[in-house]
């Protein structure tokens, strides 16, 4: 599996903030959807979120929804696990947040091919989300009543305990 680039534009985004401690992490819940006006006719050089993710599926041929676009939007479904925190990183305390986008397709499952990050950190981090988005199942989103594909935003906090 060949890494990717972990150079990509820094984005600002609001999140709703979580923590976990050492050996595991926290998912945070999708951002709020946006007013459609807050998102309607972007600068070419203002960052449109899942668009990368969507072009990445349509190269697949897959047609993804965003998640004003859906009556019910999938969502990641807790099952008391996360990411573990990379070993590598356990002895300095390091802290991070890995925020990422990707297509959740209309079995409940992360489409891998459409991972993104949105801002870089260190590559033990995202190999830890990754690993985890591999096994990790979400609610369907449903346009209709019908299972469909969506883009999901996603931050994944890693936290050390308090001493």
């Amino acid at each position: 599996m060949k890494k990717k680039a972990l150079s990509q534009r820094c984005v600002a985004v609001l999140f709703a903030m979580a923590s976990a401690t050492a050996g595991s992490c926290a998912s945070v819940p999708p951002r709020e959807r946006l007013p459609p006006s807050a998102s309607a006719d972007p600068s070419p050089t203002s960052y449109v979120p899942c668009d990368a993710a969507i072009r990445r599926a349509a190269v697949a041929g897959l047609r993804v929804f965003r998640e004003t676009e859906v009556g019910e939007p999938a969502a990641l479904i807790f099952e008391n696990r996360g990411p573990k925190y990379p070993p590598s990183f356990e002895m300095t305390g390091t802290a991070a947040s890995v925020e990422t986008e990707f297509v959740v397709d209309s079995t409940g499952r992360a489409d891998m091919t459409t991972f993104g990050l949105l801002q870089p950190v260190p590559a033990s981090f995202v190999e830890s989300v990754r690993d985890f988005l591999l096994t990790a199942r979400f609610t369907l989103a449903r346009v209709g009543g019908h299972p469909v594909a969506m883009c999901v935003k996603q931050r994944f906090e890693f936290r050390t305990r308090s001493r």
